[in-house]
């Protein structure tokens, strides 16, 4: 009786033994492929998560990776992959691991946002020995829905642009350089540029410069602290380019330091619009092309905008409104902040207008120190200008005998200059003291002799009808839109 105990109890354990051996055998038949002759995918992943068939919300900036459970003819594998969306392929760049059994596929782009994609390998002898895939996949998935940018409203396009109303909106349109947007609130960036020693970061740079639409509604930007003399177009934005504009905005200035092309409102305009634009505050350079407005003025339009700024300078073509005008148009706008440099070409409206240039209509108040080229409009003018007047004194600082070009109006005329109803009191004041001549372009006018009634007597080419008018106290003209 004991021995047939024993008998069954070891049949049992035999049993149990054989058994396990039998699921082992199941589980690595089903993990490591017994038939040489076959290739598996073991994994397919993104992002080094598993990637499932229908998966949702997919990162745009997607790596994949398939893991085979042998190594695999490149060549080959990599033919057999495809990345689809709506029927046309991806570009993939892809590279495989020492013993080519991981192959990582990355999108020469990001995916586009909310958009259906298939990840798709074909079936073949691809295997480094010519083992066969029998079985391809298709994983079908939707990439993450495209974040929205916070600000107050609006969507960036013409219709419904962004609707900025606080600093840190206004910190976030340099993600979004060619959307439009508008301005619904003054904004004063004094305690979001307080922590960093080097202030605000201009919008754009070079390259990649704001080419969109920055309506400002009449509201006013404060707070503007920039000290930044290591780097060029320095602003509030630094570059405006393409058919980029900027309307409507006022800019006050705590502090703006920079290096070439620096200004309240933009370093370097290369093309675009502004217009009705107003700059107050302070601006230094350690370079040339500084202006109160736009430092350096490439191309595009300026019009109906003014600047109280004072503007210092160590290198030339500095000016009150904008520093270098070189193939633009500056109208109808003006400047009443003081402008100095410690070189050359320095005017209250323009510094240098170069010969592709063209300013109408415009007039400057405040007082020139230049060491040579100083005028009250213009340091040197090579383009065209006319209808231009100027009060400011002007200071030249250099004392030699000759080529300094002290000027009422423009220290300067170059060859291809061309002026026309030029006008400077008759007592204004030109200190000097080398023996150059003083360039004297224009015509000398007793402001007492304005007549409000009779404007054209003393200006006979100035349009008082859309372009200039009285002032309130009918002692002399301004511009219509002031």
């Amino acid at each position: 009786m004991n021995k047939m105990k024993i008998k069954y109890f070891s049949g049992f354990i035999l049993l149990l033994i054989f058994g396990g051996m039998l699921t082992q055998c199941t589980e690595r038949e089903e993990f490591f492929p017994i038939d040489p002759n076959k290739l598996t995918i073991v994994t397919a992943q993104v992002n080094g998560s598993n990637l499932n068939d229908q998966d949702e919300g997919i990162k745009v900036d997607a790596a994949f990776t398939l893991v085979f459970s042998k190594p695999v003819n490149s060549e080959m594998a990599a033919s057999k992959v495809e990345l689809l969306t709506n029927g046309t392929a991806t570009e993939l760049g892809i590279t495989f691991n020492d013993n080519k059994s991981v192959m990582a596929l990355t999108p020469s782009d990001s995916l586009e946002f909310e958009a259906p994609y298939t990840l798709r390998i074909s079936s073949g002898a691809f295997g480094a020995n010519s083992e066969l895939l029998e079985n391809g996949f298709e994983l079908n998935f939707t990439t993450e829905i495209e974040p929205k940018p916070l600000f107050a409203g609006g969507d960036g396009t013409e219709m419904n642009p962004y609707q900025v109303e606080t600093a840190e909106q206004m910190e976030i349109v340099r993600l979004f350089l060619s959307s439009y947007f508008v301005l619904n609130a003054d904004i004063d960036l004094t305690d979001f540029v307080g922590a960093d020693p080097q202030g605000w970061v201009p919008i754009g740079v070079l390259g990649e410069g704001f080419s969109g639409n920055f309506d400002g509604k009449g509201f006013t930007v404060s707070g503007l602290a920039i000290d930044r003399t290591d780097i060029n177009e320095v602003g509030l934005f630094g570059v405006l380019e393409g058919n980029g504009s900027i309307r409507n905005l006022n800019v006050v200035a705590t502090g703006v330091s920079g290096g070439q092309a620096t200004a309240a409102l933009v370093g370097r305009q290369l093309s675009g619009t502004i217009e009705n634009c107003h700059a107050a505050g302070s601006i230094t350079a350690n370079n040339s092309r500084v202006g109160g407005l736009v430092g350096s003025q490439e191309a595009g339009l300026i019009t109906k905008c003014s600047s109280s700024c004072g503007v210092f300078a160590e290198l030339s073509r500095v000016g009150g409104l904008v520093g270098l005008s070189q193939a633009g148009t500056v109208s109808e706008s003006f400047s009443s902040g003081n402008c100095e440099s410690l070189s050359s070409r320095v005017g209250g409206v323009v510094g240098s207008v170069e010969e592709g240039a063209t300013v109408t209509d415009c007039y400057s108040t405040g007082n020139i120190t230049a060491r040579n080229r100083g005028g009250g409009a213009f340091g040197r003018l090579d383009g065209t200008a006319s209808r231009v007047f100027a009060t400011g004194k002007v200071t030249i600082t250099d004392a030699d005998a000759s080529g300094d070009y002290p000027g009422n109006v423009v220290g300067q005329i170059g060859g291809t200059g061309s002026a026309s109803d030029f006008f400077y009191p008759n007592d204004q004041v030109i200190s000097y003291g080398g023996g150059a001549d003083i360039t004297t372009e224009g015509t000398p006018t007793n402001i007492s002799n304005f007549l409000c009634a009779s404007p054209n007597g003393l200006f006979p080419n100035f349009n008082f009808t859309t372009v200039w008018k009285c002032s309130a106290d009918g002692s002399w003209m301004i511009l219509a839109w002031e």
